[in-house]
């Protein structure tokens, strides 16, 4: 039997969110990472309609969207989203069978350079700022989130050149690590940030106790381990490195533990 399959913009209240869930049947697990992500942009008012759809199969079940629709539950918020509505029901085959675009894509489509670069600062500059630790690294970050913070931190695009250019920064530390840099830059100074970036990448001219000659010394290492250090205790000791030179500071061994909360600029 063919069923006549119909498209309209629907106002989905947390009620109506409800009652829709009511036929989640079929569905993928819930991701409470993805439901945490979009209700952030939600309830932030980021959310923005981009043409994905909810779609509801010509049985009334629903095949795509639960993510979205226990967002708006567990936000409160009302969305405007596109719903299609008689889809055939084994159509969920051939959902999100597509290759998603990462934030990086979705950045470097609007022009921005360096933009796989960019994204892991951008990623890592929300972490910090949010002060989770280690479960950091499997924190849900949306799109629109790096947006907005690429925004408020401008000296991004010229520290991701920078990195992107310098093959012994790309060889010893992870993108995300440039979060530290321009945190460092913004408190500090731009001039500070660049040098020790500089002297990190050379080495040239240091000795023990120099806080570029110690993180330098603790990367070297790191290369060479098994088991690595988590990008989130590399971009952690990246800022002790960085707060130390730029206050003329001579340091020890640079540690940081998960269980600790993230080390001040």
């Amino acid at each position: 039997m063919n069923t006549q399959i119909s498209a309209c913009e629907m106002v989905i209240t947390p009620k109506v969110a409800q009652d829709l869930l009511t036929r989640n049947i079929i569905n993928r697990p819930l991701n409470l990472s993805t439901v945490s992500g979009y209700a952030s942009d939600m309830v932030n008012g980021k959310w923005q309609s981009n043409g994905e759809t909810i779609k509801i199969s010509s049985d009334g079940e629903i095949l795509d969207g639960q993510h979205r629709l226990h967002a708006i539950i567990r936000t409160g918020v009302t969305v405007k989203i596109l719903v299609v509505n008689g889809l055939p029901k084994d159509s969920f085959k051939t959902i999100d069978t597509g290759m998603r675009r990462s934030s990086a894509q979705i950045l470097g489509l609007s022009g921005k350079q360096h933009a796989t670069i960019q994204a892991a600062i951008g990623r890592w500059l929300i972490i910090i700022e949010t002060k989770t630790n280690d479960v950091s690294s499997r924190k849900s970050v949306t799109t629109q989130e790096i947006f907005d913070v690429l925004g408020r931190h401008p000296m991004v695009p010229h520290f991701a050149s920078t990195i992107s250019s310098n093959r012994a920064i790309r060889g010893l530390l992870p993108s995300g690590a440039g979060a530290a840099v321009v945190l460092a830059a913004e408190k500090y100074g731009q001039d500070i940030a660049e040098k020790f970036l500089a002297e990190f990448s050379d080495g040239q001219g240091l000795k023990k106790g120099d806080p570029a000659y110690e993180l330098r010394e603790r990367m070297i290492q790191n290369a060479s381990r098994v088991a690595k250090l988590t990008t989130s205790t590399i971009v952690a000791i990246t800022i002790k490195a960085l707060r130390a030179y730029a206050t003329n500071k001579i340091i020890g061994v640079l540690r940081w533990s998960p269980n600790e909360e993230w080390p001040e600029v």
